[in-house]
């Protein structure tokens, strides 16, 4: 490369960055040579005052460092021909001193304009429009009064000076007091002070007037103006009448990007209010506002769209006026698209497009260097073609800066073009082995930012890809950038950038990771959540692991919500889980999780509706339509976003019930009032509740109370009747009517009555309340009856008549022509001749069947309710002699009995079983079996039925039946039986009615007892145990164990282990000492006879305790201490003892004392983790001491196999032998075990009731 091709590299490259889309920033070092840029200059409108110094501003960089020039009018200036200006050294800013020297500066008004040139162009500036103006000061003038009356309009003029600075107006009083202003009293555009109507307080001394002039720093101020306003008795209403503008219409012209103000003030009585409306379309809303109370309407930044017609409407209740404003909108030059500079290799063809608009349109005119195209030489390859230049075939020569300069009445828009034409090599800025991440999903930005001349072709290629551009997911950009779009993992890798021209090639490596993207696997869930109850939101999110975890942040209608640190916050966030502990009408809202990591964030958000039951209704309005005839209206409270299901309205009156609110209507929830219809004499209030699915309202306010007049009543009492409490009486009762039904004061009752079909003319009784009694009746009559109600306004409808009675007496017959029939053994049908009606002398109830056994008192009943004939006793006894009577009641009472009981006996029924069954084993293949008669014979015995069946398991054999015809034989032996098995038998007795219920009873025919159900029992022996093991017979029951043990050292008894089943196959028993012999039974527990299945002496495994002690039972001085000991506690049971003798009571550091020492203890405490009764330790003794006397029995001296496993249920058969089963704890245990011991077996006893 050439030394011009590297300056003209290293010259062009920033303007080269700026092409480059997110370039890493690269420091190009100042002394580099540039082309100039204009970085400042002074706004094209430049006012100054006498009190102020000229500065022009003019900065540019460039290198080499740019030469400046101005021009004034269109004509060079030179500043150093003026002694009062500098011109900076750095710079082209000129600075005119003037605010020090008292000279004019009139002189120094025109047009500036600055050029910054050096070896690569020239740059301009805008035009500048310097504008001198004296210091602004008010005309004298004199001081102004004016008189008005009350309700008069006003306008204070201002008139501030002229000025091309923008001034601010504000009125005050001397004392710098701000006017207030308001809709009655404002200040307009103008500066003018507007009253639409004046009021006494308006009167002041001082309105002033001030213009602040922010150019010159200072504020001046009119003459005070004087107001008076007088009050006026003939204050008249007007409408309003426009003061600004004037007439119905008026133009306006508002230019594009610049604010627009219409403004509509006017004067009227009472105060106007100003409406703005645009007559052609919809106001733009974004950009417009309304300022000064309504009367100025404002539109922002002004566009073409918004010229059109405006109207304001201003109004009060005497009338309206309007004014329409057509607005035009005009705009001076604007860009729709800048131009910008370039680098273009030699012989390409160049287009310059200046595209802008202006209305009117803009004059368009090129420069280069800042000298116009056309008087410039003629180039061949430069053409203007309006607002487009076009250099053919572009030299190095062509290379300069060039203007485009637009201008129009409403002002001026130029930009410098900066074209460059070099042959550059490629080189690629951005630097080599970037590392990008992003997540799935996401769109990735591979930079290959590169510049050289001819532009560099960029060509995007992966280790797997030949061209990435296949995939319709990427798209390169024209600044080398590839978009590579929905990534996934298989877009990660290694890209390679090559970027050429004709003149070299480069190339760089960019590396893609492409991470999981984060998920929101549960998303918050939109609520409906009760006011005052607590609510959670769930957010549970996935995120890649290579990556830190994510923030979790929750937002409430996109604000962050933060957790307070003490529990009383509102806001809980625990493992991504937001609750809300009480929520309120303010929690309403859009709750989102948003979650983030350093590569991506997820959303998701939920809604939150607070519900609640509804406000109560309001304006609760009463409308008489007649006089018994109201509507009711109101407006609904609240519904807290559950609709209203129903209203219910309710009404209280204050005259029978008060304060008591009754339920009068149910309306649905779209309804808002209704029509009532009202009882008379009611003093009502009304009230309205609100119904949702939540719940009801609290009640509304009541209404005012509305009393519906009298009338006379419109229904009578129900419930009429007449009974008779005595024979000759009949007492008259109904039910009162309630107030509401009352329909005036003073309600009555008119009572009425006759006898039915006898008398015909009424009786009649006014009462207040009932009931009434009416004497001197006959028994049991019909009487008609009648009640009516009455009021002062009259009397109800006509009763209707209601047949009552007269009062009862006994009756006089009972039932003739009673008869039984048997049904069953246990049944009889009962039937007799209805008694007739006169005797009765009653309402019939129906009737008593009293019987009973013969020679008993105690009687049974049965009431048959009705008239009927005949019923059916059942629960008899069988071939039993009874007697009953029949007799009939009504409400007085029953009839007497006048004849003698009829007499009847039940058929023969089955006998109940045999009291007893015994069977005896005569020898193995013939049993005697004997019984008892049945307890309840239930006949005439005729004999009996015996049964028998062998049993296999669970399985029976045949039934075999013989049947003993002679009722006294009750013992019969059955033969030919199957040695070693087991029987069942059966007798039941029989009468004429059959076979009663049988006793039943099993036997096993062998001497020696049932059939083992193990074989092959070993013994493991330990050290503190023994392992016991054995092997099921095939065929057998499964059977219940129990194992019994005894030290052969002679110093204990028999200790029982837990019952054990035989399917278990084996059986720890541990608590044994080391090295001490043992003898162990394993006895069966069988059905009729318990079996033992072994009986093995075993020693366990170490020393002997004895030897442990080397012999210490043998030494002196170890027996003298036991027998201390033992003399010490015989002593203190004695005295024990003798107090417990004499009631007293001794401390618990007696109780302490009295406990006899652990190794003075039979062998039953020394327990060694046997078994006792409830597997537990044995409890030391309560309350005082037993005595030490016979009543304490050495332990299982008297305990037999019973007390094991519960409550045995012990049989004794002739031989000797028991039958029982295990059935749980016994439940009375003897004196010992009460203390807590568990009563070992003797194995005696057990020798003998095995025997």
């Amino acid at each position: 490369m050439t030394g011009n091709k590297k300056a003209f590299l290293l010259l062009f490259l920033p303007l080269l960055l700026n092409l480059c889309r997110e370039c890493e920033p690269i420091r190009i070092p100042l002394e580099l040579p540039q082309p100039p840029i204009i970085t400042e200059q002074t706004p094209e409108n430049y006012t100054v005052f006498p009190t102020d110094d000229i500065v022009l501003k003019c900065e540019a960089t460039g290198e080499p460092a740019p030469m400046f020039r101005w021009t004034k009018d269109g004509k060079f200036f030179d500043p150093s021909l003026d002694h009062r200006a500098t011109l900076n050294k750095t710079s082209g800013t000129i600075v005119i001193a003037t605010s020090n020297n008292g000279g004019s500066i009139k002189g120094y008004r025109g047009r500036y304009r600055c050029y910054a040139s050096n070896v690569y162009g020239t740059a301009l500036s805008s035009d500048i429009n310097l504008i001198t103006e004296s210091t602004p000061k008010w005309p004298k003038e004199s001081v102004r009064r004016f008189e008005k009356e009350e309700g008069e309009s006003l306008v204070l003029q201002c008139n501030p000076p002229t000025s091309m600075a923008t001034s601010m107006i504000i009125w005050m009083t001397s004392k710098l007091f701000n006017i207030k202003l308001n809709e009655r009293v404002s200040q307009g555009l103008n500066g003018n002070l507007y009253f639409s109507n004046l009021l006494v307080e308006d009167s002041l001394e001082d309105y002033t007037c001030y213009a602040q002039i922010p150019g010159t720093r200072t504020i001046i101020q009119k003459e005070p103006i004087e107001l008076r306003v007088k009050t006026s008795n003939s204050v008249k209403y007007r409408k309003p009448r426009l003061l600004q503008p004037s007439g119905l219409s008026s133009s306006r012209l508002a230019l594009r990007g610049r604010a627009l103000h219409l403004e509509c003030i006017a004067e009227g009585l009472p105060t106007p209010t100003v409406h703005w409306e645009r007559m052609d379309g919809n106001l733009p809303h974004e950009r417009v506002s309304l300022e000064n109370f309504n009367k100025i309407l404002k539109i922002d930044n002004v566009i073409e769209d918004d010229d059109g017609e405006y109207r304001c409407t201003v109004k009060n209740k005497q009338g309206q006026v309007k004014h329409t404003f057509s607005v035009s909108v005009e705009a001076a030059p604007y860009w729709i698209k800048k131009p910008e500079g370039g680098t273009y290799s030699p012989g390409e063809n160049v287009r310059l497009d200046c595209d802008l608009d202006a209305k009117p349109k803009a004059e368009i005119r090129w420069k280069v260097n800042g000298v116009l195209v056309n008087e410039t030489d003629p180039e061949s390859s430069r053409k203007v073609l309006g607002s487009t230049m076009i250099l053919t075939e572009v030299q190095t020569k062509d290379t300069a800066i060039y203007q485009c300069e637009a201008h129009n009445e409403h002002g001026t828009l130029l930009t410098n073009i900066i074209v460059l034409v070099v042959e550059l090599p490629t080189q690629i800025l951005t630097p080599p082995d970037k590392e990008y991440l992003i997540v799935e999903k996401q769109t990735a930005y591979l930079d290959c930012k590169a510049f050289g001349t001819p532009t560099p072709k960029i060509l995007w290629s992966k280790e797997d890809m030949e061209a990435v551009l296949q995939d319709v997911r990427y798209f390169l950009y024209t600044n080398g950038t590839l978009r590579i779009e929905d990534a996934g993992q298989a877009d990660g890798g290694i890209y390679t950038c090559n970027a050429s021209n004709k003149i070299n090639t480069d190339s760089i490596r960019a590396n893609l990771t492409i991470k999981n993207a984060t998920q929101i696997v549960e998303a918050p869930r939109d609520q409906h959540i009760q006011r005052l109850h607590p609510v959670s939101f769930g957010c549970v999110t996935e995120f890649d692991s290579s990556l830190r975890p994510p923030v979790l942040q929750w937002r409430k209608d996109g604000v962050p919500i933060d957790e307070a640190d003490d529990d009383e916050s509102k806001y809980h966030i625990r493992k991504g889980h937001l609750k809300i502990k009480s929520v309120s009408d303010k929690d309403e809202g859009v709750y989102t999780c948003v979650v983030e990591t350093s590569l991506d964030s997820v959303t998701a958000s939920a809604q939150l509706i607070v519900v609640d039951r509804p406000d109560p209704p309001f304006d609760l309005q009463l409308r008489i339509i007649q006089e018994r005839e109201v509507q009711l209206s109101w407006i609904p409270g609240n519904d807290h976003n559950s609709p209203i299901e129903e209203f219910i309205i309710k009404f209280e009156e204050d005259i029978f019930e008060p304060g008591t609110w009754h339920v009068m209507k149910h309306l649905d929830g779209d309804q808002q009032e209704t029509v009532l219809e009202l009882s008379p004499y009611v003093n009502y209030s009304f009230r309205v509740i609100s119904v949702n699915r939540l719940g009801s309202s609290d009640p509304s306010e009541g209404t005012d109370r509305y009393m519906a007049p009298s009338a006379v009543p419109e229904k009578n009492p129900e419930g009429v009747k007449g009974e008779g409490s005595l024979p000759n009486n009949m007492i008259i009762s109904w039910q009162v009517l309630k107030g509401l039904d009352w329909n005036g004061p003073d309600l009555q009752y008119i009572v009425k009555w006759r006898q039915q079909d006898v008398e015909s003319q009424w009786k009649e009784l006014v009462v207040d309340s009932p009931p009434y009694v009416v004497n001197s009746t006959p028994t049991f009559v019909p009487y008609q009856i009648q009640v009516q109600a009455f009021n002062q306004e009259g009397s109800g409808p006509e009763p209707r008549i209601v047949i009552g009675y007269s009062g009862e007496n006994y009756p006089l017959n009972s039932p003739e022509n009673v008869t039984v029939v048997n049904v069953t053994s246990t049944a009889v049908r009962v039937l007799w001749s209805p008694v007739a009606a006169e005797s009765i002398r009653g309402h019939l109830g129906g009737y008593n069947i009293s019987y009973w056994k013969q020679h008993t008192t105690e009687r049974h009943h049965l009431i048959v309710h009705g008239n009927h004939s005949h019923s059916l006793i059942r629960g008899l006894e069988p071939y039993t002699k009874y007697s009953l009577n029949v007799m009939v009641f009504n409400r007085k009472g029953e009839s007497p009995v006048t004849k003698p009981p009829h007499q009847f006996t039940t058929l023969e029924g089955v006998p109940s079983q045999p009291d007893k069954l015994h069977l005896e084993l005569v020898k193995d293949t013939e049993v005697t079996a004997s019984w008892s008669q049945p307890q309840r014979p239930n006949g005439i015995l005729t004999g009996y039925v015996l049964q028998y069946q062998q049993i296999n398991g669970t399985e029976s054999g045949p039934l075999k039946e013989l049947n003993i015809t002679a009722p006294g034989m009750m013992k019969f032996t059955v033969g030919e039986l199957q040695p070693q098995s087991i029987y069942r038998f059966h007798v039941r007795g029989q009468t004429s009615a059959g076979r009663g219920r049988a006793v039943a009873k099993e036997i096993f025919t062998s001497r020696e007892g049932e059939p083992k159900v193990l074989k092959n029992i070993s013994f493991t022996v330990g050290d503190t145990h023994t392992n016991i093991s054995w092997i099921g017979l095939e065929g057998q029951r499964v059977a219940e164990l129990h194992i019994q043990y005894m030290s052969q050292d002679g110093a204990g008894d028999w200790k029982d282990s837990r019952p054990v089943n035989s399917s278990q196959n084996f059986f720890m028993l541990d608590g044994l000492q080391p090295g001490m012999p043992y003898r162990i039974k394993v006895w069966q527990l069988g059905r009729f006879k318990n079996v033992t299945i072994c009986d093995k002496e075993v020693e366990t495994v170490g020393p002997a305790f004895t030897e442990l002690n080397n012999g210490i039972a043998t030494q002196g001085w170890f027996i003298g201490l036991i027998s201390a000991i033992v003399l010490l506690v015989l002593i203190l049971l004695i005295v024990c003892f003798i107090k417990r003798n004499k009631g007293g009571k001794y401390s618990v550091k007696d109780k302490e004392d009295a406990h006899v020492d652990s190794e003075a203890r039979p062998m039953k405490d020394e327990t060694f983790g046997e078994y006792s009764d409830n597997d537990q330790e044995e409890k030391p003794f309560e309350g005082s001491q037993p005595s030490l006397d016979d009543q304490i029995k050495p332990l299982g001296s008297d305990d037999s196999l019973a007390d094991y496993g519960g409550s045995v249920d012990v049989q004794f058969n002739e031989d000797g032998s028991f039958i029982g089963q295990y059935s749980g704890k016994k439940e009375e245990k003897e004196a010992a075990g009460a203390n807590g011991s568990s009563g070992a077996a003797s194995p005696v006893n057990a020798a003998i009731a095995l025997d």
